[in-house]
């Protein structure tokens, strides 16, 4: 057998076995130990020993020639060689040795490669050393993070439970505002049925159902007071029957003498009378007390009269009566229930209202729906007739004096058509004008009407019933002659026993003693002063076309020195007691009497407020202008 080696396509070693086949153990040998790297002689020497067992003649034919040579240090090339009985014939191939120093090239870079990752090892090393310890902070951290993972969750189920809990708040919450509106609803509708209560009509007992009450629980006292007399008649009569029997002789001879005693009552019965009295809260409570008493019934009564008188009774709700001294007009506004009351709300509508026995009339103003009520409702504003002679309603006029006139005849003139009539005060003078001395452009009758009063210090009231204007001082009585008044000369007087309640403002302002007042073109110039003063205090200078008269421009001055000086306005609050009282509904500019224990104050009314809130809960709010300079 020949066993020879060559180079595959591949590069790999071959071995060729001529003349029988080479056991195994030899290829695998061969195999392991030829390849391109310098082989060896302990890769040979067991191929040699293997052949020599097999008995084979063996020619090799190999590409490490410098590994053969130092196998037998004297074998040259293409010269056989023995040993022992193996005849081994190295044939070497020519071209192998160019092979192999090629492969032997390419071994040598290779092992340069490997030196050059050799070279980076330690800068690797020293990274992979970096990776442990920071592996090993992981670590530390990750089981730090293990050890408060606990914690945390404990942390969770808490949050956990007091979510719960909120949940539990939110959906107790959302059960309560449901029971709340609930309640709302239920409100709303108790509120309408009142409301459909109050529509029905201002409900009173009639003064002779009060009368009849009052004399069920006189005949209760009285019969209290028999009962108790019988009751003690009767012990008496007893006492008798027990004194007679001890008086009776013993023999039965004498019979007894009765002598009927005198029977004083223990005081003397003082009729009853009515008082009203008033509780903690400022209320009225309509009790009974005896001696000195009296009783306040209010009535009220709104009726809608028709063009042809025909009255039909109205229900407002909210009402109120308005009054101000420096307004020509009085007011009712309140709010009307139902539908159907917007038949009564008409144009310039008419209605007459009666509180505790004191009439007004009012005509419809304006009116507008009102939205915050459960059923169909309209707020509603009614004035004093006297307003429809004012812009826009009224005529408007344009002129001038061309002739002596009087100021009040010019007015009362252009009045004639109305129907309206001019009722002066004595106290506010007429007085004329010059001819070409007032011109007027457009003005109505309530225009002319409110110059003149500006001129000679008066104020207009509208009647409160007729088709009537009033005119009078602001002033009736100056201040400093106030407390000089009888209570006859006051238009109210007031027990103190009344008020509920009481407010104050200060008003104070310097005290006027003088003034200028002068016509412009024609007129008179007048200086007044006030009695017993310097006249150091000056008022505005008045410049006017209708200051004409000496007395006018006085009386205007009384008026203007009037309105300063140590002045407060006090608010009261007091019942509205029938006319023929102790007092009455009081309108600004009436002269007001109040007596407190310790003293006595008069005053002018400037405005009145009489909210008409319930039957039970009628009170007047005036204020009062009280003057302390001259008290």
């Amino acid at each position: 057998m020949q066993f020879k080696s060559r180079w595959s396509a591949t590069g790999e070693l071959d071995f060729i076995v001529e003349g029988g086949i080479a056991p195994p153990k030899i290829i695998d040998i061969v195999a392991q130990n030829y390849h391109p790297a310098p082989v060896s002689v302990a890769g040979i020497t067991p191929i040699i020993d293997i052949v020599a067992e097999s008995g084979l003649h063996a020619v090799i034919s190999h590409a490490g020639l410098d590994s053969l040579s130092s196998i037998v240090a004297d074998n040259v090339i293409d010269k056989q060689v023995t040993s022992d009985d193996i005849e081994v014939d190295i044939n070497v191939d020519r071209g192998i040795k160019s092979a192999v120093t090629s492969r032997n090239a390419q071994a040598i870079k290779r092992s340069n490669v490997i030196s050059s990752y050799f070279e980076d090892s330690p800068a690797l090393s020293s990274n992979i050393i970096s990776l442990q310890r920071d592996a090993q902070s992981m670590q530390r951290s990750i089981d730090s993070l293990q050890q408060q993972l606990p914690k945390q969750q404990k942390n969770c189920i808490a949050l956990q439970r007091d979510g719960d809990n909120v949940q539990s708040n939110i959906v107790q919450t959302n059960h309560r505002l449901a029971d709340a509106d609930r309640d709302l609803s239920s409100l709303f509708f108790k509120g309408t049925d009142c409301a459909n209560d109050i529509s029905s009509g201002y409900l009173y007992p009639s003064r002779s159902d009060c009368a009849k009450s009052a004399c069920w629980q006189n005949t209760d006292a009285l019969r209290h007071q028999v009962t108790n007399h019988f009751e003690s008649g009767k012990a008496i009569v007893k006492q008798w029957l027990s004194h007679f029997e001890d008086a009776v002789n013993p023999t039965g001879q004498r019979q007894p003498i009765i002598i009927p005693p005198t029977i004083v009552p223990d005081h003397p019965i003082t009729p009853l009378d009515f008082k009203f009295l008033w509780s903690n809260t400022g209320e009225l409570d309509f009790l009974r007390i005896e001696l000195d008493a009296l009783i306040v019934m209010n009535e009220v009564i709104v009726n809608h009269v028709s063009s042809g008188s025909v009255k039909t009774a109205l229900a407002p709700i909210n009402a109120t009566l308005d009054f101000d001294i420096d307004s020509f007009v009085y007011s009712l506004s309140g709010v009307l229930l139902g539908e159907e009351c917007l038949n009564y709300l008409g144009t310039r509508a008419k209605f007459e209202i009666e509180v505790n026995g004191h009439k007004l009339n009012f005509v419809l103003r304006e009116y507008s729906e009102a939205t915050n009520f459960a059923h169909q409702a309209y707020s509603f504003t009614a004035v004093s007739s006297v307003q429809f002679l004012h812009k826009p309603h009224g005529e408007l006029y344009t002129g001038n004096i061309e002739s002596v006139t009087g100021m009040w005849q010019l007015i009362q003139s252009k009045l004639e058509s109305t129907n309206f009539s001019l009722q002066r005060n004595t106290l506010t003078p007429e007085w004329n004008l010059a001819p070409d001395s007032f011109s007027y452009m457009n003005l109505s009758s309530i225009d002319l009407a409110q110059k003149a009063a500006t001129a000679v210090g008066a104020i207009l009231k509208p009647d409160i019933l007729l088709d009537a204007i009033h005119v009078q001082p602001r002033y009736k009585f100056s201040p400093w002659n106030w407390k000089a008044l009888t209570d006859a000369q006051c238009d109210h007087v007031i027990d103190a026993n009344y008020i509920t309640t009481t407010s104050s403002q200060d008003h104070q302002t310097p005290q006027l003693n003088t003034v200028m007042i002068s016509g412009e073109y024609k007129g008179v110039v007048t200086n007044p002063v006030m009695d017993g003063t310097a006249g150091d205090s000056w008022a505005d200078d008045v410049l006017s076309p209708l200051s004409q008269d000496h007395a006018v421009n006085n009386e205007l001055a009384r008026n203007i020195f009037s309105n300063s000086g140590l002045q407060e306005v006090i608010g009261l609050k007091f019942p509205v007691l029938p006319p023929g009282g102790d007092f009455g509904l009081l309108l600004p500019g009436d002269i007001v009497r109040i007596k407190f224990e310790n003293k006595t104050v008069t005053g002018l009314c400037l405005n009145n407020n009489v909210p008409l809130q319930s039957i039970a809960d009628i009170w007047q709010q005036p204020k009062i202008e009280l003057n302390h300079g001259y008290s």
